[in-house]
């Protein structure tokens, strides 16, 4: 009896010993910051669908999908492009290290877009068509109305900047005061827990990997917006090309447009004209 009791003794004792070596390499790893951050900015669409977050990019003339890597180094800073030469109607699986399953959503305890209260970073600055601000219902979607669409199965996913303040109004209605809405989500990777990979669903081909590098860290942007050259004039909008995406009558559609100069803030603006805004179809939220 002595002799087992001993052993359940020591098998607790490794049990902890292992819990409290996880949680000091995970304390170490978040100390260090992230080593990849994965950047989502333009025409694009996220959804939660079960246990995974899917991104789909919107068709819309005038504007290109792009996935661009910027490498930090102490050599310098390198940017280069993802060659697109797969199928632009497929779907891309994202692996990549978690230091927890499933997909979340960062939200701060105050969140109040029409007093601009809120953590900078809370995933509540993405609109949500489907929430209370906009249609309160579930929207039918044209998938033929998407390029390519990304899934994950895991990660934190953040607010990275915000629009400035912007007006809004509904079919023929006049315009009112909304506030700010993300301009670009992110969510952060500890590729010292593994590699960072994107396959195609439809090939099963790797078409991409990022593998840790010694005092380097990365920015994976996926972007769908119009080329360099082509960005919209100063209070354009695109936010009528998701109707493609969710049809219904033009009756019921929303325009935006950037709030006139000189008021101030808690945290500035990032721009002074309305960008190609990503949505939120739901979210879990």
């Amino acid at each position: 009896m002595k002799r087992l009791t001993i052993s359940i003794l020591v098998l607790v004792l490794m049990a902890l010993g292992l819990l409290v070596s996880a949680g000091t390499k995970t304390s170490a790893l978040t100390s260090r910051g992230p080593s990849l951050t994965i950047i989502f900015r333009g025409l694009m669409a996220f959804q939660q669908d079960r246990d995974t977050l899917a991104v789909g990019i919107v068709r819309a003339p005038e504007h290109e999908f792009t996935v661009q890597v910027l490498e930090k180094s102490p050599l310098g800073i390198s940017t280069y492009s993802i060659p697109m030469n797969v199928s632009k109607s497929d779907t891309w699986l994202v692996e990549m290290p978690a230091q927890r399953s499933g997909v979340t959503y960062y939200q701060s305890a105050v969140f109040d877009r029409n007093k601009g209260a809120g953590d900078i970073r809370d995933f509540r600055w993405l609109i949500d068509l489907e929430g209370k601000e906009f249609y309160g219902r579930k929207l039918a979607a044209d998938r033929r109305q998407m390029e390519v669409e990304l899934r994950f199965s895991s990660g934190e996913f953040y607010t990275k900047t915000t629009t400035r303040p912007l007006e809004r109004k509904l079919g023929a209605k006049t315009f009112e005061y909304f506030g700010r809405v993300a301009q670009e989500i992110a969510t952060d990777v500890f590729l010292e827990e593994g590699d960072f990979v994107l396959t195609s669903q439809t090939s099963g081909a790797e078409i991409f990997r990022l593998k840790q590098k010694p005092e380097t860290t990365y920015e994976l942007v996926f972007e769908n917006a119009p080329p360099p050259m082509q960005h919209p004039a100063m209070g354009a909008s695109h936010f009528q090309f998701y109707y493609g995406l969710f049809p219904m009558p033009k009756s019921q559609w929303y325009e935006f447009r950037v709030m006139p100069q000189g008021l101030k803030f808690a945290h500035p603006p990032s721009t002074d004209e309305i960008p190609c805004m990503p949505t939120c179809k739901g979210c879990g939220r």
